[in-house]
């Protein structure tokens, strides 16, 4: 997952590619407080060690960009996004297959009639509305 980090502790324009997942940045936030995993998983994550250094040694101000855009507009109610969404279930949280969310998305950027990736090594073969 991609992080960015803002900390003194932080290494300064460091670009790390070590594969880190929640779990890990769950155990980070854990070290330097003295407390315990909470579970297993965080037990077993790798903490970001390679992301940020022992003492502040990053003394960079940082400040935040706005945004340029409306963060609470929403997608107008057309005919084509109707469509799109025609028989998903969006009632509650996590109905709608994680491949189909990504499938819309692509297609939101790239175009209606653009071929998505294929998924990752990982995944798990879903089948939904335009499969």
């Amino acid at each position: 997952m991609p992080a960015f980090a803002i900390s003194p502790y932080a290494r300064k324009g460091a670009v790390v590619h070590t594969r880190y997942d929640f779990p890990s940045v769950l155990r980070t936030l854990e070290i330097p407080v003295g407390m315990r995993p909470m579970n297993l998983f965080d037990a077993l994550a790798t903490p970001m060690y390679d992301a940020f250094s022992s003492g502040p040694s990053n003394a960079a101000t940082y400040t935040a960009l706005k945004p340029s855009y409306d963060l609470n507009k929403r997608n107008p109610n057309t005919a084509a996004n109707r469509a799109v969404m025609r028989g998903l279930n969006m009632s509650t949280l996590d109905q709608v297959p994680q491949r189909v969310l990504d499938r819309i998305l692509w297609r939101a950027v790239h175009g209606a009639r653009s071929k998505p990736p294929s998924p990752g090594p990982n995944a798990v073969k879903e089948q939904g509305p335009g499969d």
